[in-house]
């Protein structure tokens, strides 16, 4: 049975509750309202499962530590390195200088700290039937119900490896997708806390009032001249607030994890040098609109899959019914940027910023810009600014 339309109302309003602004807040205050009697078409759910239908709405992700036994995780490492020697392979036969490489082994991306196997179907059967196990699992599938609907679609099965060298911060901003999407990760390897490459997420921040990558300056975006960003005075009181809580999916080879890509997220740096290698599948609820063109594999790739990972890679599941799930609570319950706060204030320093570095990023400042950086230095200091 569905859950009580008391317990309901209950339930959003532990949202706007003024005691909930924390991640651990709303955990207290959902457990009050939730039950058994879970939103989805499932009559009954186990108590693990129910709290991780918790987590995923409080926190934005969730980790399922141990969902694929190691031995699983090392035969589809094994098989999906065969890919990347294969990659290499063809980027020396042909000589390829680019990232971004569509060769006879598929689609690739290769930087230096990275390298990316796009839409990775039937590249490893034993990930494939990992993947299957993750949508119909009793203890997965009533969380992706819970936060999509019942019926989705991929818009990417990837494979990121790290190729082991030094990676400094600032390895990948802060950052959202796309409205709707939500991704499935899967690690090949152990990944370990302090700098390892994981991936790593805001807890809460789906709930935020927009995205970082576009509004702050956490990091030194291209649009911004870098010796601005010292004077973002909102900026960094807003992070100190704001990412306070950072943390990453850290966990063994086996070990899973769920989260909206609202969520703000990124990859840590990979300060030890290590070659982990995670999943990274991309997903929507059939009622939304892809943001761009995705191409579902062609049929012969299709035929090779399970047949639960066949019917959301080929995207033609019927849209959900109007139910209520996480992602639509999230939208509702999303905090407003208003006019007189910190989330504001940070924004317009961003766009001030922006706006100067306009013209002091032309070709004709460029020739001065030393000179120009010492008196605008100068400038600061005679206003007080410390620097």
């Amino acid at each position: 049975m569905p859950i009580q339309n008391s317990d309901r109302i209950a339930l959003n309003a532990t949202l706007r509750h003024p005691k909930a602004t924390s991640s651990h807040n709303r955990l207290k205050q959902f457990r009050k309202v939730v039950n058994a009697k879970m939103r989805f078409n499932v009559s009954i759910v186990s108590s693990k499962v129910q709290e991780n239908i918790i987590r995923l709405e409080s926190d934005g992700f969730v980790m399922l530590k141990g969902l694929f036994s190691e031995a699983d995780a090392a035969k589809a490492h094994d098989e999906l390195l065969v890919h990347y020697s294969q990659d290499h392979k063809d980027r020396e036969k042909h000589k390829a200088q680019e990232a971004y490489w569509a060769g006879p082994n598929g689609t690739s991306v290769l930087t230096k700290p990275s390298h990316l196997l796009i839409d990775a179907y039937s590249k490893s059967p034993t990930l494939d039937r990992l993947f299957e196990r993750f949508l119909t699992g009793y203890e997965t599938q009533p969380l992706i119900e819970a936060l999509a609907g019942k019926n989705i679609k991929l818009r990417g099965y990837n494979i990121r490896l790290m190729t082991g060298a030094y990676d400094p911060p600032p390895s990948h901003e802060w950052h959202r997708d796309s409205l709707g999407e939500f991704g499935f990760g899967i690690l090949l390897t152990d990944i370990e806390p302090d700098e390892n490459a994981a991936t790593s997420f805001v807890p809460g921040s789906h709930l935020f009032p927009y995205c970082p990558r576009w509004n702050n300056l956490f990091y030194i975006p291209k649009t911004v001249l870098p010796f601005l960003v010292k004077f973002s005075f909102f900026n960094k009181w807003l992070g100190q607030k704001a990412l306070k809580r950072s943390t990453g999916a850290f966990g063994k080879k086996g070990d899973a994890y769920i989260f909206i890509n609202d969520t703000w997220h990124g990859r840590q740096p990979n300060l030890h040098r290590k070659k982990s290698m995670v999943v990274l599948i991309g997903a929507f609820p059939t009622e939304y609109e892809f943001p761009d063109k995705v191409t579902p594999p062609p049929e012969t790739i299709l035929a090779q899959l399970p047949d639960a990972v066949r019917d959301v890679a080929n995207c033609q599941l019927p849209p959900n019914p109007a139910t209520d799930t996480i992602l639509k609570r999230m939208i509702r319950h999303r905090q407003k940027t208003g006019n007189l706060t910190l989330w504001r204030a940070a924004q317009i320093e961003r766009k001030v910023f922006d706006w100067i570095s306009i013209p002091l990023m032309s070709p004709v400042f460029r020739k001065n810009v030393y000179k120009y950086k010492y008196y605008l230095t100068r400038l600061f200091q005679k206003a007080g600014v410390k620097i």
